[in-house]
């Protein structure tokens, strides 16, 4: 992945350019120390990578029209927001090995600033002056909101299903990784069957990279999060692996195994092969998404978006 993003650092370097020119520009100076906090780790940046790996494996042309560039920072910022939001909502005290917003400032600077995030997220998809971007961003953002309702709503309950959890991680984390594989074909002016191909594989690695950061979180001994382990049973979100434990165990108490030290239900874990029951899981996914990537025109878009989705699995 780092050589993908080595090989693209000049269109990246656009991009954060866009964002940290829309940030700072909007911003009072009295406010600018909570842009310099989130802009202090820009993260794996992958969405906008994976829009520009698109459109370069498609195009030709060796400089892309600025609209690329513009909407892929629209994705990027919407991401940032969705971020800040989450850390509200899930009371995160670190993101990327730093303080969280709501943790440095409150909730209400937290919640405010993610707003104004998601409002120049806007601003630079209505100067793109593109209705059928707009249309469908504005679907993608709805959709992850259902996605984070669903997700709220699930918090009260000792059981969910397995279509209950897929159908959370499509909205919440599917939705921009679509948006973000779909931008490049739709810039490069690819047919409609390639576009919408696309956009189920862009699902599909968003669906992926989630159930790996789900994996992650009960797992991750090298910190390869950057951020506490076993936030979804302190926040009682039911995820893969719990939902897997509880149905080899035929008993639902979700409560019962939030009372245990992490240890203990590592241990528990452990005991029942949950890790690497759910490594299987993900093999199969994975299994399932490269032969949807086989399917594009692009020899080399299929190469390139394999390697993502490999770095993206490896992480669990």
């Amino acid at each position: 992945m780092f050589q993908i993003k080595k090989k693209y650092s000049h269109d990246l370097k656009s991009i954060n350019e866009i964002i940290h020119k829309t940030l700072y520009k909007k911003i009072k100076h009295s406010q600018k120390n909570y842009i310099d906090h989130i802009l202090t780790d820009t993260g794996k940046q992958l969405r906008p990578l994976i829009s520009l790996v698109t459109y370069r494996n498609y195009s030709k042309s060796e400089h892309p029209p600025k609209k690329l560039y513009i909407l892929s920072s629209a994705i990027e910022l919407v991401h940032l927001a969705s971020l800040i939001h989450d850390d509200v909502i899930d009371n995160a005290n670190t993101r990327r090995n730093n303080e969280t917003l709501n943790t440095k400032w409150n909730n209400s600077n937290a919640v405010a600033l993610g707003t104004f995030v998601y409002s120049n997220a806007l601003n630079l998809i209505h100067q793109a002056n593109d209705n059928t971007a707009l249309g469908y961003f504005t679907k993608v953002v709805q959709n992850m909101c259902h996605g984070e309702l669903y997700q709220l709503e699930d918090r009260k309950k000792d059981k969910i299903s397995l279509l209950r959890y897929y159908k959370i991680l499509y909205y919440k984390t599917g939705a921009l990784f679509s948006a973000a594989t779909w931008l490049g074909s739709y810039i490069a002016d690819q047919s409609t069957n390639e576009q919408n191909l696309l956009k189920k594989i862009g699902k599909r690695i968003g669906f992926l990279y989630q159930l790996c950061d789900d994996i992650l979180d009960i797992s991750d001994t090298d910190k390869k999060l950057k951020k506490e382990t076993f936030q979804d049973l302190i926040n009682g979100q039911l995820t893969y692996p719990f939902i897997l434990y509880f149905k080899e165990k035929n008993t639902y108490n979700k409560k019962e195994l939030s009372n245990l030290k992490h240890k203990e239900i590592q241990a528990e874990f452990n005991k029942h092969q949950i890790i690497e029951k759910c490594q299987k899981h993900l093999q199969i996914h994975l299994n399932e998404t490269h032969s949807l990537i086989e399917k594009l025109s692009s020899k080399k878009l299929i190469k390139n978006l394999k390697k993502s989705l490999d770095y993206i699995s490896k992480r669990a």
